[in-house]
């Protein structure tokens, strides 16, 4: 995104490393997706696809030899490709086609026809990248076992999701109120349903024992239903 621009140059500043970047323009890259949807390949390959990145990112992997090459999420993948001379880390993260089939079925027409079709496309193509991948990462032990339902071929491991307390603690400071922060993309559909999942089901049973507890939802672009 545009925005992230000043971070290019703190990152080469900070860290002294290369670093190569495409921007994503959201229409262009939204009808881009759609037209490779159409022709049957996954639209998030489309979306953050870049011919101008491809050659940079092959032009880096040919200078010299690499150690590895670790992917972030299936949509990145197609920058590494099968044909690459290092041990490829494929981070799958979680397995993004199912999260096109839950859509497909949360969704009204014709949006829900898109999903659908996404999950499909991106479901076998996530089957071709477990292929030649050295080893496939997810984050529990549901999404491994998903993977490997339809890519029985995986070599995998799960690395949960965590933090690192010693860098990141709390500040000193006595809260004012009781309160619990939800933080996150709030048009991201698990998002949403995690926050009214919480409202709902949760908060009254804080609530019944401490009254005074405020929910905070903290994030960019709320959709109607979070906002309600």
């Amino acid at each position: 995104d545009p925005a992230d621009l000043p971070g290019v140059a703190t990152l080469r500043a900070e860290l002294g490393t290369r670093i190569e970047f495409a921007v994503v323009r959201k229409p262009w890259a939204t009808l881009r997706g759609l037209a490779g949807l159409g022709l049957g390949r996954p639209l998030t390959l489309g979306y953050f696809g870049s011919r101008d990145l491809k050659e940079r990112v092959s032009r880096r992997l040919a200078e010299a030899p690499h150690d590895l090459v670790y992917v972030h999420s299936s949509a990145m993948a197609q920058y590494a490709g099968g044909g690459v001379a290092a041990p490829v880390v494929m981070d799958f993260v979680d397995v993004d086609s199912d999260k096109g089939a839950q859509y497909g079925e949360r969704s009204h027409p014709p949006t829900a026809w898109v999903y659908r079709a996404e999950g499909r496309c991106l479901r076998r193509y996530e089957a071709e990248v477990a292929r030649w991948a050295r080893l496939c990462l997810v984050t529990t032990p549901a999404e491994e076992a998903l993977l490997t339902s339809f890519a029985p071929w995986a070599r995998t491991a799960v690395v949960p999701n965590g933090i690192d307390l010693d860098q990141y603690r709390p500040l000193e400071i006595t809260p004012g109120e009781p309160a619990v922060m939800f933080t996150g993309a709030m048009d991201y559909l698990p998002n949403i349903d995690a926050v009214e999942y919480f409202h709902h089901e949760i908060l009254p049973a804080v609530r019944r024992e401490i009254p005074e507890t405020r929910f905070y939802i903290v994030g960019l672009n709320p959709s109607p239903r979070v906002r309600r």
